[in-house]
């Protein structure tokens, strides 16, 4: 009866470390699975900051090509029509459009004094920003108004 008892607790040992084991090992997967999951949720984080940046990025250059645009035409108040410019123009890894119109009365031609408000949209991936900079007519030239540079936000 001795021996039976000492090799019946013998097997009962070696099945209590194969669950230890077992557990142990399950333990070690979920921690792995845990840190996975942490680095695909920061990398989704750091991709959508980054399109962010650009399509902010985009944004100014649309408003930067305007001023180009405009500074390159003289005649550019009858060339050109009031609202879109340029729409969806592929830049990087993302696009641009540009809008410009008169906010006194929505026709450049008609006042060539008039104020003019400028908006740049430059969109990457899922991110879409807006800004807008609004000009005054100043001796043959226009100037950007201080403080009228805005984000604008959908």
């Amino acid at each position: 009866m001795i021996m039976e008892r000492t090799t019946c607790l013998r097997y009962r040992r070696r099945g209590s470390m194969y669950v230890a084991i077992l557990g142990a090992s399950v333990t070690v997967m979920i921690i792995g699975m845990s840190a996975l999951m942490t680095i695909r949720v920061e990398r989704r984080a750091t991709q959508g900051s980054t399109d962010f940046n650009s399509a902010r990025l985009y944004a100014q250059s649309a408003v930067d090509l305007a001023y180009f645009m405009m500074n390159d035409d003289p005649k550019w108040k009858t060339t050109q029509t009031n609202g879109n410019w340029i729409s969806m123009q592929p830049i990087g890894k993302g696009f641009l459009s540009v809008d410009v119109v008169d906010p006194v009365n929505n026709n450049l031609q008609n006042n060539l004094l008039n104020t003019i408000v400028i908006t740049g949209t430059g969109k990457q991936g899922d991110a879409t920003y807006k800004m807008s900079v609004t000009l005054s007519a100043l001796k043959g030239g226009w100037v950007i108004v201080p403080g009228s540079w805005q984000r604008i936000v959908n």
